[in-house]
């Protein structure tokens, strides 16, 4: 509907627009119309997006764009965020598109832990039920927790990843700094996002059905699911040797 609100702005020749500002708008300014009591549920509709636009954008704005297209006015209404440094580990095709939205959740740190249900008084105890020895948090999980410690060894050890770091964070800046090729750098990410992923889904398990998995069935999950994944999305200009690695890492 904000193209309505950008036509009657502009006053764009269709008849339409003319049979609107002849019933409805008249002598008033547009911007500052108020729809009467008594017109259709429609044309209410389009009032309120009016509104709601009004709020975050000028009247200047709006009328400065030439040719409506919803990229543009999307753009004008966005406010521009923090820059962060992990946008290229969370969002790439390889990943498989559900481990992107928990990983995205885990690194703004909005997943439903313990620790935070716990505060809302949803619960009455916020201990991990992975490993039953430490309170619930995004920082215990993710790789405190002595259960996804050796998920997360084990998926190192497959990857062939020389590194003991145990803080998610940490893990992704030690990606973003590893000098590998950009497809290896894409599965390496791929791998750790479904590893969190499976250990969110572990830790639901317990919780909610009362069903513990193994690290090595969990790793074992991971490892079949990205294969078949990066079998089905493999860029067909990746190098032969980078294929070569793949190959490698398939038999291991």
């Amino acid at each position: 509907m904000a193209r309505y609100v950008w036509a009657l702005a502009t006053k764009q020749d269709n008849l339409w627009i003319k049979w609107v500002h002849a019933v409805y708008i008249k002598e008033e300014n547009w911007w500052d119309y108020r729809h009467p009591v008594g017109c259709s549920w429609y044309w209410k509709q389009v009032c309120e997006v009016k509104e709601y636009l009004k709020t975050k954008i000028s009247l200047q704005d709006l009328t400065g764009v030439q040719k409506y297209s919803l990229k543009g006015i999307y753009a004008k209404l966005c406010v521009e965020g923090d820059h962060v440094d992990w946008d290229k580990f969370v969002w790439n095709r390889i990943s498989i598109p559900k481990h992107r939205a928990i990983t995205w959740l885990i690194m703004k740190n909005r997943l439903n832990t313990a620790d935070r249900l716990l505060k809302y008084g949803l619960i009455h105890d916020d201990t991990c039920q992975l490993c039953s020895t430490g309170r619930e948090t995004h920082e215990h999980l993710f790789f405190q927790c002595d259960y996804s410690r050796k998920c997360i060894d084990l998926l190192r050890s497959w990857l062939g990843m020389v590194s003991h770091q145990y803080d998610f964070q940490r893990t992704v800046r030690f990606w973003k700094n590893s000098r590998i090729s950009c497809f290896k750098k894409k599965v390496l990410a791929a791998v750790l996002k479904a590893g969190v992923y499976f250990i969110w889904w572990a830790r639901n398990e317990a919780v909610w059905n009362l069903v513990g998995w193994r690290p090595a069935q969990i790793v074992q999950r991971v490892k079949s699911l990205i294969i078949l994944r990066i079998n089905t999305v493999i860029p067909k200009k990746t190098s032969t040797a980078n294929r070569a690695w793949f190959e490698l890492l398939k038999s291991r």
